[in-house]
């Protein structure tokens, strides 16, 4: 057994003259002063990371490699990162303003190699890290709240084999990593709440600085719990000094981190929120056009009561945190939740349309579920055993649940395409996905070919990377195109408006999306006097630049398989 100050983990709880006054002066912060059971080990931690990401890297490269189930909005990161290191100019600029930029810069380290990039191995391997570290941090969750190794590692494998988790922890969308930063800012609530130790706020604040510029939601979790740790510090009769101090250690750095983005944006940009109104207002590439249901308060809340089957413990965690833990902590985890739950609703309802909440807008709940079931373990000594059960039982039982819901609910992204790729290790290249979309990248990969055969100079194709994205990454070779990125907005519009001696293509996605043919309606039929479409596909077309735009005619396009 431990000394009492061996605290979490062995390392030492505060001590010294400061906190003797304040056990002298006031009810003592730490709740136990020592773990019933042992502790995370570095080798226990070391052993999930390795474990999980191996398993996800390697399944999720044969998802992605073979059978073509790639997320286009992971697609877009990738290829933005890959422009940070190859295009022409490399910039740092590439990382844009209309995702929230973490999930992005964690590519970046991978998109150095360009074999790892136009493999799509990248995608992969990148999630696969972050979601590897998210189950090491809930098993230390239940460390903190005294679960003995062999329950709480079967836990973490239930988590860890769900199917929404697992998907998410290979396609390389950047929720993988928001996860984890979450359930890293989780546990260090739960071991300040435990032992009271100021560098579990530090370290919470810094896991959410990062959680937020991954992906917005975060946002009110880190100023919730901010009012959390003040309500908390208060219901122990601390002293006001301490109060605002422990509340600044956690804002500091996510204020900071908040106000880069914000100045980043007031530069480039010259709107300091733009970040806000750029979120999310574009349709994926992949998408095939339907009409968007409109929002009805009722569907919202169904479909968000719906997507927590993914993973039902934390809708068990709620009733559990109030009437069992009852303290500051447990109810402000409770209400964590409810935030989680009401994050969805109000999206869709300022979006007009129920189709805003996804199968992902239930990821945040494993986090929040973890940490809710934890903190009810720790509480509740005389019911552990019922507790574990339950926690369990529910980690179980989202297995099935979590793959009817991905097979079935009709606003996702590629869920049901992965549970057919799983369950028949087949091709999907081609086929439809619920949500209206349709699954693989033969159109990129065929156009991107197609480039790759041809002689062409750098800069010497104009497009709307937002658009074109896949078929710039696949080339491997960003630096052959004029994009929104290499000048800037206004240079790319004016060679837009006077294309001819400036570049010597176009390349367009076949959708009044794309900007180029916003500007220049019908170009991808060879409606548009000089510009020649030289080939096309399904999705993509090439044009020439023959002469001033709208004075010369166009050539036929030329069929690509």
């Amino acid at each position: 057994m431990e000394s009492a100050t061996a605290g979490i983990g062995g390392v030492p709880l505060e001590d010294g003259p400061a906190f003797d006054e304040r056990v002298r002066t006031g009810p003592p912060v730490v709740t136990r002063e020592e773990p019933v059971a042992a502790p995370a080990t570095r080798l226990e931690s070391l052993a999930i990371f390795l474990g999980f990401g191996i398993l996800y890297t390697l399944l999720g490269f044969h998802i992605v490699a073979d059978l073509h189930v790639v997320n286009f909005d992971a697609l877009d990161r990738l290829t933005r990162a890959f422009m940070v290191w190859y295009n022409d100019p490399p910039k740092l600029a590439a990382i844009g303003f209309s995702l929230a930029p973490i999930g992005t810069f964690v590519l970046v380290p991978f998109a150095a190699f360009k074999a790892l990039v136009t493999s799509g191995l990248a995608l992969p391997l990148s999630s696969a890290l972050f979601a590897a570290g998210a189950l090491v941090f809930v098993d230390r969750m239940f460390a903190m709240a005294d679960m003995v190794r062999g329950p709480r590692l079967l836990l973490v494998v239930l988590i860890g084999i769900n199917p929404m988790f697992a998907f998410y922890a290979m396609n390389g969308t950047g929720d993988a990593a928001g996860l984890m930063f979450a359930a890293f800012g989780l546990f260090c609530l739960l071991g300040w709440g435990r032992n009271g130790s100021p560098r579990y706020l530090i370290g919470g604040g810094l896991a959410f600085a990062l959680a937020c510029l991954t992906q917005y939601e975060y946002i009110f979790w880190a100023i919730f719990i901010a009012f959390l740790i003040s309500f908390t510090l208060s219901a122990r009769d601390r002293d006001e000094v301490e109060v605002e101090g422990s509340v600044i250690a956690f804002l500091a750095p996510i204020i900071y981190a908040l106000g880069i983005w914000i100045f980043f944006n007031a530069i480039v940009l010259g709107d300091p929120f733009a970040w806000i109104s750029q979120a999310g207002n574009s349709a994926p590439v992949n998408a095939a056009s339907s009409a968007a249901p409109a929002f009805d308060v009722a569907d919202a809340i169904g479909n968000v009561l719906r997507i927590q089957l993914v993973f039902p413990v934390a809708l068990v965690a709620v009733p559990l945190l109030v009437f069992i833990a009852r303290d500051a902590i447990g109810y402000g985890l409770a209400l964590l939740i409810a935030i989680t739950l009401g994050f969805p609703v109000a999206s869709a309802a300022l979006a007009g349309s129920v189709d805003v909440i996804e199968l992902r807008s239930a990821l945040p709940a494993f986090a929040a579920g973890a940490a809710g079931m934890a903190w009810v373990y720790f509480k509740a000594e005389s019911a552990r055993g019922l507790v574990w059960a339950l926690t369990i039982g529910l980690s179980v039982l989202a297995l099935p649940l979590g793959w009817s819901q991905m097979e079935s609910f009709p606003h996702q992204n590629l869920e049901q395409a992965f549970t057919r790729a799983i369950a028949t290790n087949e091709d999907q290249e081609g086929t439809s996905s619920r949500g209206g979309f349709v699954v693989g990248i033969a159109p990129e990969q065929s156009m991107a070919d197609y480039i790759d055969e041809q002689d062409i100079a750098n800069n010497q194709i104009l497009t709307d990377n937002a658009r074109t994205f896949g078929v710039i990454g696949l080339t491997g070779q960003p630096e052959l195109f004029f994009d929104r990125v290499d000048k800037g907005d206004d240079e790319w519009r004016a060679v837009l408006d006077a294309p001819d001696g400036k570049v010597e293509y176009m390349l367009v996605q076949k959708t009044d999306a794309d900007l180029i043919l916003s500007r220049y309606p019908n170009a991808a039929a060879g409606n548009v006097p000089g510009l020649a479409p030289v080939v096309s596909n399904d999705r993509y077309a090439l044009l020439e630049v023959t002469g001033p735009a709208g004075d010369s005619a166009a050539d036929e396009p030329v069929a690509v398989p």
